[in-house]
């Protein structure tokens, strides 16, 4: 059996957000990341952008345990009647935020043979994917804007 490259798949589930928001094309940063030379540096990278892409397009542990026809409308009155919801949708936030952290932070070993526009330019898109997906991590409710 094959083991799938991390790369392959962290395009698959660039792709199964793509189709889940309906978005048009794929993100340009993709591009700047794949033109990077191969390195068990970009390895890691692809594996925790696809940890965090996954963190942050998986639907809330709550949203099992909200009722059926739960609205926009409703959605904050029905939080309020499960335990620790306020502290799960928090401790749920604080693990994308320190995945994202552990990514950006990951340094390379091998920085020198990497051209760090391209690759500050890329980290710019990807927070931009990722800041404007947290948007849409609320929509697991049916809501959006998201819950704060």
């Amino acid at each position: 059996m094959t083991e799938i490259s991390s790369q392959k798949k962290f395009t698959q589930t660039l792709e199964e957000i793509i189709e889940q928001y309906s978005i048009s094309e794929p993100p340009e940063f993709l591009k700047v990341l794949t033109a990077l030379p191969d390195s068990p540096d970009k390895d890691k990278m692809f594996e925790d952008m696809d940890e965090v892409f996954r963190a942050i397009t998986s639907p809330s542990e709550l949203s099992s345990k909200l009722p059926k026809g739960t609205t926009e409308d409703t959605v904050a009155k029905e939080l309020a009647k499960i335990p620790d919801s306020q502290k799960i949708l928090n401790e749920e936030q604080q693990k994308m935020v320190e995945l994202f952290i552990e990514m950006l932070s990951s340094s390379s070993s091998n920085e020198s043979q990497i051209d760090m526009n391209n690759v500050c330019s890329g980290q710019v898109k990807l927070a931009t994917v990722l800041e404007s997906f947290q948007y849409k991590r609320s929509d697991s409710f049916g809501v959006n804007p998201p819950l704060y």
